[in-house]
């Protein structure tokens, strides 16, 4: 893919069983798209659902040509991301979950002139000034568990490394992702 050709941003999108929650989340990934003076793709990577998931996904698909939907065999959300990543264009990959926990008008705040010269952008749920919009306490509280055992147990300096946005540069999504990924996907 040539650089002109090449999206701004790539909105990766891991995908378990998000039948009822993919569309309304695509719909506002789509309406604030509207707005932005950019080019984006969109990849839906749908992981082991029981449900359709990855159905419903190509059915938006198919009004919405910057909407790609893949498939990935092997249950995992870690998988679907690295598929997603690998199979991304943009100059920037940006990784959100299927329910939007997190506004998508955030995603201004992870690009140029915002990066601060970083490549990669994590977002925090748990920094000074947060706040948390409804989210169920109990998905709260896991969440803190799941946090700090990864914090004491891999990465000290982070606060909230579950959190579903997340930015890398092309030039470190190419390099770094590959060396981790064992992904078998297919196009859906």
């Amino acid at each position: 893919m040539n650089d002109q050709s090449r999206p701004l941003v790539s909105i990766v999108i891991p995908a378990h069983n998000e039948e009822r929650r993919l569309v309304p989340s695509l719909e506002k990934i789509d309406a604030f798209l509207k707005s932005q003076p950019y080019t984006v793709e969109v990849v839906v990577v749908e992981n082991g659902s029981h449900d359709r998931t990855a159905e419903v996904g190509r059915e938006f698909a198919k009004t919405h040509p910057y909407v790609h939907v893949m498939q990935v065999k092997t249950r995992g959300k870690g998988l679907a991301v690295k598929a997603g990543m690998l199979a991304a264009h943009g100059e920037w990959r940006f990784i959100c979950d299927a329910d939007l926990s997190m506004p998508i008008e955030e995603l201004e705040r992870f690009l140029p002139p915002h990066t601060d010269g970083c490549d990669i952008l994590i977002a925090t749920r748990e920094g000074k000034g947060s706040r948390r919009v409804d989210e169920p306490e109990i998905r709260h509280l896991i969440g803190r568990i799941n946090n700090l055992i990864i914090k004491i147990t891999a990465l000290p300096d982070f606060e909230d490394t579950q959190c579903g946005f997340k930015m890398f540069s092309r030039e470190v999504a190419e390099v770094a992702v590959p060396a981790t990924a064992c992904v078998n996907a297919y196009d859906a």
